[in-house]
């Protein structure tokens, strides 16, 4: 039994902070100087998970208010 439900925000967290780290372990090991052009990719995904999830939270908010 978990402490949290299924549908609770902190597994798309986990979920996020896995898939960041698989990414950052495919771009280190796949570099050959692990430099500001690897961090600089690393941003770029964290912005876009980052909207991403502010357009699935906002349009959940949206759906809630409607019902």
């Amino acid at each position: 039994m978990t402490r949290y439900p299924h549908d609770h925000p902190i597994w798309t967290v986990l979920k996020h902070t896995v898939y960041l780290g698989f990414i950052t372990l495919i771009l280190y090991l796949n570099a050959s100087n692990f430099d500001e052009t690897e961090l600089k990719t690393l941003g770029e995904i964290v912005v876009g998970v980052l909207a991403y999830q502010g357009v699935v939270a906002a349009k959940a908010k949206i759906t809630k208010k409607e019902q």
